[in-house]
């Protein structure tokens, strides 16, 4: 909640999009007057949100991102409790510490923070996973988490579906007839969603030279905004776009205090590798909360998107707001090969 009150002053200061989307102008293509003329997907969607709250109530700039981040905090307290709730009644007290300052890492709740997609895509992440890791699976609330991450990020609601049905799929407690139907189901739902992001993408046909020639596109619009954190993506190796996507900025491209905290959290980040890389051969023995390991793979998953379609790392770092976290509580796991080995803590035993 004290970043609502950051971010608000960092907006007011530089500007943004999340302005824009309070004020409703963020995207006025649509002519809309009315609540209901403002529905759509991705930026319509948000200001549809936004409608009752900013125009009608006439609530202010830093009210709207208290209720953004009041909104992000459920998701964030999901992924607190099924991380803690994982570790054993015996886990060290420098263990949980260690857990909980990875949870302040500075970029998930800046960007979660205030009125903008990221702020509702993570809590919607945080429920499908959860709704579907669970020992009884919630396929209500999935479904409706799953729905929401469509509406304001469609690629994002496809991947996370993809991440939901795999796992469900996976999951040898679910019966072969349960898996079967949600085969059918995804197989039918999968190809709707298909061809809705066919037409959003303009894309004429299903191949690797029209995917390209969009990635050419984006790439060519995001240059034109002319923004000083642009990077040549297209011309990068594989190697080099997963540097990008992973840690930087980095400190050649420290300009200001922004871009020098997010360069102390990828260098963090690049410790927290080394150190889990060495802890690995010297234990060989770690386990992930289900949510956690599917939270990588939906993670990995939007990265390979990223990797064609972002060429700024402004936007990049916010993108991966949403899901560097699930890295960040991995190496924690790997460093003091963490396993359930006895009875998990409850919430009440929580720290």
């Amino acid at each position: 909640m004290a970043f609502a009150f950051i971010f608000t002053q960092y907006l007011n200061d530089n500007g943004g999009d999340a302005l824009r989307y309070w004020t409703l102008t963020a995207d006025t293509s649509q002519n809309a007057q009315t609540w209901t003329e403002h529905w759509g997907h991705r930026t319509f969607f948000i200001q549809w949100l936004n409608y009752i709250p900013s125009k009608i109530l006439n609530l202010n700039f830093l009210t709207g991102n208290l209720l953004y981040a009041a909104a992000a905090f459920i998701g964030i307290r999901i992924l607190y409790k099924s991380t803690f709730n994982y570790i054993s009644n015996g886990t060290s007290t420098k263990t949980l510490i260690f857990l909980i300052w990875i949870f302040c890492f500075p970029n998930l709740h800046f960007w979660t923070a205030g009125v903008g997609k990221e702020a509702l895509l993570f809590t919607a992440i945080m429920l499908a996973l959860e709704a579907f890791n669970r020992d009884k699976i919630n396929l209500f609330l999935a479904l409706i988490a799953i729905l929401l991450a469509w509406w304001i990020r469609p690629i994002t609601g496809a991947i996370l579906a993809l991440t939901c049905f795999i796992s469900f799929i996976l999951n040898k407690n679910n019966s072969l007839l349960h898996r079967n139907i949600a085969l059918g189901l995804f197989l039918i739902l999968g190809g709707l969603a298909a061809y809705k992001l066919t037409i959003m993408m303009h894309l004429e046909e299903y191949s690797w030279q029209a995917f390209l020639d969009f990635s050419g596109q984006q790439m060519a619009f995001l240059q034109n905004l002319n923004a000083n954190s642009e990077i040549p993506m297209q011309d990068y190796n594989a190697l080099q776009k997963t540097y990008a996507l992973f840690l930087r900025p980095d400190w050649t491209d420290v300009t200001n205090f922004w871009t020098f905290a997010a360069a102390v959290e990828n260098t963090t980040f690049i410790l927290l590798i080394a150190v889990a890389t060495f802890s690995y051969f010297k234990h060989k023995t770690f386990t992930l909360p289900k949510t956690i390991t599917w939270g990588l793979f939906f993670g990995l998953s939007m990265m390979l998107i990223y990797a064609f379609t972002l060429n700024n790392l402004g936007i990049i770092t916010r993108m991966k707001s949403t899901y560097m976290i699930f890295f960040y509580i991995a190496t924690a796991f790997v460093i003091f090969a963490i396993d359930k080995h006895s009875k998990v803590c409850q919430s009440t035993d929580l720290p």
